[in-house]
């Protein structure tokens, strides 16, 4: 095996370059801000042990505080040495999932949804089903948006009054 690829199980995944490369993104986030519907939000990448929140709970891997405007999320690419269940682009993919999830979460509370969608088993707009999904698909659903060329609002229309172009 070629020494300038990472391989787990036999297969053949990210050049250790392409891997560096990316991981450095995820770092990168680290105290960048937002603007979310015209409030600013700071992200926070956190390694497992640096905060207690991500320690005390195994399934948490981000998390959205509205109140603070803040987007948490754990830097898990360092896992991959302990735990190579996964190749590489997984957790580079996990972390970009993890935070499109959290800024759904803050676009939704930041238009008032998470307060104003009760419905009986709570609000809607928290349903980590429904913020998944659109964690999970907003790339492909964009994707297609930009193939026709339709993500720009035309000037005078609702959408730039709202916030477009």
């Amino acid at each position: 095996m070629n020494n300038e690829y990472l391989e787990y199980k036999g297969d053949v995944t990210l050049k250790k370059e392409e891997f560096t490369q990316y991981k450095q993104r995820v770092l990168d986030l680290d105290n960048r801000q937002i603007n979310i519907l015209g409030e600013t939000y700071t992200i926070y990448v956190y390694g497992p042990k640096k905060d207690s929140r991500f320690n005390s709970n195994a399934e948490l891997y981000g998390f959205c505080s509205p109140n603070c405007h803040q987007i948490h999320i754990l830097n898990r690419l360092d896992d991959i040495r302990k735990c190579p269940l996964y190749p590489e682009e997984w957790y580079i993919n996990d972390a970009h999932e993890v935070l499109r999830h959290e800024i759904i979460h803050a676009f939704l509370n930041e238009s008032g949804l998470d307060s104003q969608s009760h419905t009986p088993g709570g609000p809607w707009s928290n349903d980590e089903e429904i913020i998944d999904w659109l964690a999970i698909q907003s790339p492909k659903i964009f994707k297609v948006f930009e193939e026709l060329d339709i993500l720009n609002f035309a000037s005078g229309t609702r959408n730039a009054y709202y916030g477009g172009e």
